[in-house]
């Protein structure tokens, strides 16, 4: 089944891409450093293992103990939100959709204050869930290395520059996902005025009737 976009990763994974031949200039090797990045992973593929719908995508993510986000939240995942929403009705109006109402969850992973962001687009019959977690404003970065490790496969396509890199699975981390990103904006970055986040962000989506 051809994958449609999620509000934001098309934009997010594509920033590079796009950019005029040497505004960006290759990436220096991260160091890994003391970020937990395998706890980070571990509880990302708990709470977005389970993305059927984004009904099916909210129980997986409050089983694996994270809870709504209703109080006050960030202002860089408040502009990211807003960002995404508009975004993805751009998205799913142009092809006669809809987006379903993102949904935000907070917990805390190995130290670090983290956000899962439920979305949902919605296209004639299909449907294209996703799930992504941030730790907003990290200075360090999963390496591709690390992530690599932990899913036991090379991804299928990298990115790295000093202002974002963006690598991808596919499929994705679960069987029945349609892909899994990893994506490190570091504070500062000008990417960060089209995406707005910095950070440590991963997201997984699935692909399906919109029935499921």
């Amino acid at each position: 089944m051809s994958r449609l976009p999620l509000p934001a990763a098309a934009l997010i994974a594509s920033v590079a891409l796009a950019a005029p031949a040497g505004a960006l200039a290759p990436a220096e090797q991260q160091v890994a450093g003391d970020y937990p990045a395998t706890q980070l992973l571990a509880a990302f593929s708990q709470a977005c293992g389970a993305i059927p719908n984004i009904e099916g995508a909210v129980s997986s993510v409050t089983n694996a103990g994270w809870v709504a986000a209703d109080g006050a939240l960030p202002q860089e995942m408040i502009e990211f939100l807003q960002f995404a929403k508009v975004e993805g009705e751009k998205i799913a109006q142009a092809q006669g959709g809809r987006s379903n109402q993102m949904r935000v969850f907070r917990n805390g992973v190995a130290g670090e204050d983290v956000y899962i962001v439920l979305s949902e687009v919605l296209i004639g019959n299909v449907r294209v869930t996703g799930c992504r977690l941030f730790d907003l404003g990290e200075e360090r970065a999963i390496t591709t290395e690390e992530a690599q490790r932990w899913l036991g496969r090379a991804p299928t396509k990298t990115q790295s520059y000093p202002e974002i890199q963006v690598s991808d699975w596919e499929p994705g981390l679960r069987p029945g996902h349609d892909s899994f990103q990893l994506f490190h904006v570091p504070p500062g970055s000008p990417v960060t005025a089209t995406l707005k986040f910095t950070g440590v962000a991963l997201k997984a989506d699935t692909v399906g009737p919109a029935s499921e």
